[in-house]
């Protein structure tokens, strides 16, 4: 049995969740393939963690024994790819984004869910599949067209988990210090300068997001502040844009920010160091998921619970209003023998009922509306006298979207744009140069994948 993780990652509030984890995580390939048994790979998450403790309650119903092999998200995302380019079917269900629909389905290595949800002898009415937020699906169907087509062809998973991405920040603080609540970037950062200090004998860094080298420091507030000014990652013939003036002004603002005003280790802050920090009260301003939220307001676990305010991301210069979207959801690997059982634990596991149970052990961005909306959910929820759902319904309903460019390279392209902006924060290269540096080295990825066709057509679908 192997348990890997490294625990140097892991904040304490989570080591006894993780204890219940243990027992079943598992990579036990000499015991051979059992039709009874499933093998789920999976990442470390508020919804692995809740849905866990309800693992017991499936194998009783069906019979049909779990395994499960847990990694923080750096690794998963690492492992995943490294199995699934084997086309090994030991893994039958892992859990994917966006992204990784572009790459792993343009690839062959995930199994299409249509008929699985049409069989009325595998899902019952009651399952209830119009019960999901239409747009939420809308994002993981496409149609294998680099470029566009989300939203059309096949469904590629299951939704349980939604985020988008708000600045949290210490009401406390900005009262007592007599701060301006921000409502542009550039304010952002006037704010976190006048609040990166010592309070009561602890060091405040007024603000921070990711910052690791990889496409996920892209992916969350970053992103969105990109969006939000315009700035696109490419055009419609796959020309790399991330180097345009819009591009250049709010990364500037953005990296400046974070080199003066954010922790010193920025560079190797993954969502788990950042989730922690903020908890734990060393910063002012966190810019990530929403449903962090689940865990800054227990006071059992958090410094700060009842003192956080919840905004929207600013507006750019033009009013827009953008927040990246992200959708844990979860899929089946094409290679698998053992794809109805596959199949039977997602639809348990995404049912009405295991997504509502799931709530108060922080899985608070439910995909159902039917659990969005029960009175279980608002009550547990109802943070910051109301502003928590205020804004989370706001970025549901009209601020949030995918802000990437359907794309297979997508992760490729943003490590190498992540690699771009430790630069800056470094200042090894001016912003201009990292960007500049970055979208030649881009446009090389896009053009040996054969997706950018330097004569100005687009790629040919799958």
């Amino acid at each position: 049995m192997i348990f890997k993780n490294n625990l140097q990652f892991i904040p304490k509030l989570l080591l006894p969740i993780l204890c219940i984890l243990f027992f079943y995580c598992v990579d036990n390939r000499d015991a051979g393939s059992d039709k009874q048994e499933i093998h789920l790979i999976l990442n470390r998450h508020p919804f692995t963690e809740s849905v866990a403790r309800f693992f017991p309650e499936f194998e009783k119903e069906t019979g049909i024994k779990i395994r499960v092999f847990l990694l923080s998200e750096e690794e998963y995302n690492e492992k995943l790819v490294t199995e699934l380019s084997s086309r090994s079917g030991f893994y039958d269900v892992f859990m994917v984004g966006f992204t990784h629909i572009w790459q792993y389905a343009y690839a062959g290595w995930m199994e299409p869910l249509d008929s699985y949800i049409a069989d009325s002898t595998l899902t019952p009415k009651e399952w209830d599949f119009e019960d999901f937020f239409p747009i939420i699906i809308e994002g993981l169907r496409w149609n294998l067209q680099p470029g566009s087509g989300i939203g059309e062809g096949n469904l590629w998973a299951i939704p349980v988990n939604e985020e988008a991405y708000v600045i949290f920040y210490r009401k406390d603080l900005f009262e007592r210090f007599n701060v301006k609540v921000p409502e542009t970037y550039q304010e952002v950062y006037e704010a976190a300068k006048q609040l990166t200090r010592e309070v009561d004998g602890k060091q405040i860094y007024g603000f921070s997001s990711r910052g690791i080298p990889s496409w996920t420091t892209i992916n969350t507030g970053y992103l969105s502040a990109f969006d939000s000014y315009g700035a696109h990652d490419f055009d419609e013939n796959f020309n790399c844009t991330i180097n345009n003036a819009s591009a250049v002004e709010i990364t500037d603002i953005f990296m400046k920010t974070l080199r003066e005003c954010g922790p010193p280790g920025w560079p190797g802050y993954t969502w788990y160091e950042g989730k922690e920090g903020f908890l734990s009260g060393h910063f002012a301003m966190w810019f990530d998921c929403n449903h962090h939220a689940g865990a800054f307001e227990d006071p059992s676990i958090s410094e700060i619970a009842g003192k956080i305010g919840y905004l929207l991301p600013p507006p750019g210069p033009d009013g827009k209003i953008s927040s990246n979207a992200w959708v844990w959801s979860l899929a089946i690997n094409a290679f698998s023998e053992n794809k109805e059982n596959a199949w039977k634990w997602i639809r348990w596991a995404t049912s009405k009922g295991i997504l509502q149970r799931t709530i108060p052990y922080e899985n608070i961005n439910p995909t159902r509306q039917s659990v969005w909306n029960s009175k279980e959910t608002k009550a547990l929820t109802n943070w910051g006298d109301g502003e928590y759902w205020e804004t989370a319904e706001l970025l549901l309903n009209k601020y949030a979207k995918i802000c990437w460019t359907p794309n297979p390279k997508v992760t490729q392209v943003g490590d190498r744009w992540a690699v771009a902006l430790q630069e800056i924060f470094t200042g090894t290269k001016t912003t201009q140069r990292a960007l500049d540096d970055a979208e030649r080295d881009i446009n090389q990825i896009m053009k040996k994948s054969g997706l950018l066709n330097l004569s100005g057509s687009k790629p040919e679908k799958h």
